[in-house]
């Protein structure tokens, strides 16, 4: 997967849990996620399967295509 491509999802994830004035610790639990998995993602270095990016788009009440 492009690096620029997997930035680019992480940092809508980022920007939509700061909107909703989240921290990492406040969502992973919220999304069934490790903290440190999710800091990771935003940073670009996971390919997030398409359950995973479900389950962060259902905590944060949006729609998971907004990541993509």
């Amino acid at each position: 997967m492009d690096k620029n491509y997997l930035k680019g999802v992480g940092q809508r994830i980022k920007e939509t849990r700061n909107e909703r004035g989240l921290t990492l610790r406040a969502l992973a639990p919220l999304c069934d996620l490790g903290y440190d998995y999710i800091s990771r993602l935003e940073n670009g270095q996971f390919d997030p399967k398409l359950t995973t990016l479900i389950k962060i788009a259902k905590a944060l009440e949006c729609d998971f295509r907004s990541f993509l």
